[in-house]
């Protein structure tokens, strides 16, 4: 899934009252998703050969991470 649609798919959750936990949690985990956004890396190696990744922003490792895979592996 895309970092769009599973924060489309978080928005499903968010809705009625603050007060409610659901609405709560599911606010928590969008705002964990937003920060973990893909980012297209370009580099040029030491050949002159351009190339590109895709990580997350977290810079911890290709996106999806680690985190996003659970939140979605949790939401199916």
């Amino acid at each position: 899934m895309t970092h769009d649609e599973l924060l489309e798919e978080l928005d499903d959750y968010i809705e009625g009252d603050i007060s409610n936990l659901n609405f709560r949690i599911a606010k928590s985990l969008r705002a964990v998703v937003e920060y973990h956004y893909p980012e297209t890396v370009e580099l040029t190696s030491s050949t002159g050969k351009d190339y590109s990744y895709v990580r997350c922003f977290c810079k911890a490792e290709m996106y999806p991470c680690t985190t996003v895979k659970l939140i979605e592996e949790e939401l199916k």
